[in-house]
């Protein structure tokens, strides 16, 4: 039986660059937000500190090693290291390109692009809702840029460490809906004419609903995508939702949780997280997920997931792994999200209360799964 192929999504945000500088302090990093956070109602667990790595800068090559030594002692097969293109303008692309460059470390990786405008709302600098949507960098398409865009890729694509899905890169897209046909059209010939055989194009469906998912598979599919990916977390927020479930959790959130908006329980949520109907399919590539919490940036407005631990994570991707294990050898994917949000309380690295008790519980639920 084939190893299931774990990758894990990785933030190259741990760094000082000039944009956040400017937007948001001299300094800024996601450790800003993450230092901050303080517990908002009884039992939870903030703040959240990294304990092996400490508050590292990607900056260094020695922590990349190290995380790179962290992620095969868990079994991950690779990063999908998220990237960050505004016609022509990267941002936080320096960790990933050292990397390249480098040749270290020696571990698989590719890139999932997070394709959205950036607002200030989304990266308010105390963490809360901003008063207005003030547009920070805005993501923009076309032609011209899809071909200046490959160009700038194609070293890391030709690596020999670029994790291949039936012979090609593949590329992980944030906003599947956003991302026109023109870009895979094109992008998909450009690979071929350099003898890469295409690009295995990966689009993440925008806030699934109940209602609408059938047909957002079908567009995304239409639109040229190999394969997709659905995101559960908090699946009981989306329009889909009963009137009642959306009742319950306000008035839990009353009594429970200090007037935190939306806080799910990691075990109740678990059965949100999988669907067989979907998952099992062959281009579907289900996720995994160690926790949430994203109050260190939205504070009383963030979804928090409370109550996850190593033992039902492992729980949750035994489960997940089983939806895989009749694929091809080549689609077996599961993304993990994440290796290292940490300002999302969304991370696998060790902390101050488990160690590495998440690593430890990923690298047995894949050796048992063998």
């Amino acid at each position: 039986m084939s190893k299931p192929r774990v990758i894990a999504f990785y933030l190259p945000q741990y760094h000082p660059f000039k944009e956040n500088d400017e937007w948001w302090g001299k300094g800024f990093t996601e450790w800003t937000n993450v230092v901050k956070a303080k517990p908002l109602f009884f039992g939870h667990y903030q703040p959240k500190i990294p304990a092996d790595l400490g508050f590292y800068d990607l900056r260094l090559p020695e922590v990349r090693e190290e995380q790179a030594l962290m992620a095969q002692e868990a079994g991950i097969e690779g990063f999908c290291y998220w990237h960050y293109w505004f016609h022509g303008h990267e941002l936080m692309e320096r960790p990933f390109w050292e990397m390249v460059q480098s040749g270290k470390p020696d571990f698989p990786f590719c890139i999932g692009w997070a394709n959205e405008t950036w607002k200030s709302k989304a990266w308010n600098k105390d963490g809360s809702l901003a008063e207005g949507t003030k547009t920070l960098i805005e993501q923009t398409y076309s032609e011209e840029d899809d071909m200046a865009h490959f160009k700038k890729l194609l070293p890391a694509f030709k690596d020999h460490r670029y994790i291949l899905v039936d012979g090609k890169p593949m590329v992980f897209i944030h906003r599947g809906k956003e991302l026109p046909a023109h870009t895979i059209v094109i992008w998909n010939q450009l690979a071929k004419e350099e003898g890469l055989g295409g690009i295995h194009f990966v689009g993440r469906v925008d806030n699934p609903t109940y209602y609408s998912l059938d047909k957002d598979l079908t567009c995304l599919y239409d639109k040229g995508f190999d394969a997709l990916s659905i995101p559960r977390l908090g699946l009981d927020y989306t329009i889909g939702a009963s009137f009642f479930s959306r009742l319950r959790h306000q008035l839990r959130s009353v009594l429970l949780y200090n007037g935190c908006r939306r806080v799910v329980k990691y075990e109740d949520d678990l059965k949100n997280y999988v669907d067989l109907k979907y998952d099992t399919q062959e281009t579907i590539y289900p996720v995994i997920y160690p926790n949430w919490d994203h109050s260190p940036r939205s504070g009383k407005n963030g979804l928090i997931v409370v109550g996850s631990n190593p033992q039902l994570f492992k729980d949750h991707v035994q489960q997940v792994l089983g939806t895989v294990q009749a694929k091809q050898p080549q689609h077996q994917i599961v993304f993990l999200k994440s290796w290292n949000e940490w300002g999302e309380g969304n991370y696998m690295e060790p902390d101050a209360k488990f160690g590495k008790g998440y690593i430890h519980a990923l690298a047995h639920a894949l050796s048992e799964s063998l």
